[in-house]
């Protein structure tokens, strides 16, 4: 799932990021509209709008728990196969993501939030490392479904979403097979 900002109640931004209110800003897609790349004394990218305004990312530190049909959860890149860092470049019908995780259905990723979120946005769909994938994403707050984005396939455009998060504690974001098969399931 490649993610973009959780806004916090003084905080606006326009490039794509999974943010999480405590911790420092960083890029999860380069070059993103209403954005300007910089890097940190650290080589860490930060995308600030245009605005001067920024979110902070939910960084993968902040990740609880991880599982993924086929070989382990990738940060940054596509599933792959079995070995950890075996995939590609995060891709969703021809959008080039530089930031993100790629899974294999079934999956769950589970992560902390912190006080004061309130946005979760996001672009999901079906990586085009695989094509005749079919999968539903789903997002979790604190055990409730609010978010699905129903069937999507490997032919489909990315879909983006925005989920309310204010004073949950909890997410997790879940990739189900859509009842197909999952040989083909790989989704970001």
């Amino acid at each position: 799932m490649h993610i973009r900002p959780l806004q916090t109640k003084s905080m606006l931004a326009l490039a794509p990021t999974l943010a999480f209110c405590a911790s420092v800003p960083e890029l999860f897609s380069p070059g993103a509209a209403g954005s300007e790349v910089q890097t940190l004394d650290d080589g860490a990218a930060t995308a600030h709008s245009l605005l001067g305004l920024s979110a902070q990312p939910l960084a993968f530190r902040h990740l609880l728990s991880a599982t993924s049909g086929w070989g382990p959860m990738e940060c940054d890149l596509s599933n792959g196969e079995q070995t950890a860092a075996d995939g590609q470049v995060l891709s969703l019908n021809g959008q080039i993501y530089a930031r993100g995780s790629g899974v294999h259905a079934p999956s769950s990723l589970v992560f902390s939030v912190g006080e004061g979120c309130e946005t979760l946005s996001a672009d999901v769909g079906v990586d085009d490392e695989v094509s005749g994938g079919s999968v539903t994403l789903e997002v979790w707050a604190d055990g409730k479904l609010v978010h699905n984005s129903g069937l999507m396939s490997s032919a489909e455009s990315a879909k983006s979403l925005v989920v309310d998060v204010a004073g949950k504690k909890e997410l997790q974001l879940v990739v189900t097979s859509s009842g197909d098969g999952s040989s083909q399931d790989h989704a970001d």
